[in-house]
């Protein structure tokens, strides 16, 4: 299991976990909820959004937390871009879903990490607060995980 040992190695993950965040927030997000035909499907990527604009507000609180000098010499993040275009339902959920498990997979991997690191030197504050926020994201977006599969086999071709 990695340890992280310094602030910029900890800001370099919660960075990633930031872009992936934002990629949801793109415009090409709202062109799947538009192209999306089924209220049902509608629902789930409406609560994906927004639950992802959360977690950035989340993810960032954690960045202003992080020990460091350098926090303004931090690059700027661009988001990715979906294209949904002449997707079929199926399509657009398991992108989705890919992503989320990408989401997951980084404040798992963050948790485990700092499991093992020196916190102290990473953190101005009491190490809980920090595996609390991060323990909520990565059930929230297990949560994802698991309403996407839920509609992944009831799709139609989008015309």
């Amino acid at each position: 299991m990695v340890e992280i040992r310094t602030t910029d190695e900890l800001l370099t993950f919660l960075h990633k976990a930031l872009e992936i965040e934002l990629s949801f927030e793109t415009m090409s997000q709202w062109e799947s909820y538009i192209n999306l035909k089924k209220d049902e499907f509608r629902d789930v990527v409406f609560e994906l959004i927004s639950e992802s604009e959360k977690h950035r507000a989340i993810v960032e609180e954690l960045i202003s937390k992080v020990k460091s000098k350098n926090q303004q010499g931090v690059p700027s993040i661009r988001p990715r871009e979906f294209n949904f275009k002449n997707k079929t339902e199926f399509e657009i959920m398991m992108e989705l879903s890919r992503y989320e498990k990408l989401a997951y997979d980084i404040y798992k991997n963050i948790f485990d990490a700092l499991k093992k690191s020196d916190m102290k030197n990473l953190f101005d504050e009491n190490p809980s607060s920090i595996f609390s926020t991060l323990e909520t994201l990565i059930r929230e977006e297990s949560d994802h995980q698991s309403k996407i599969a839920n509609y992944v086999g009831k799709v139609e071709r989008i015309r």
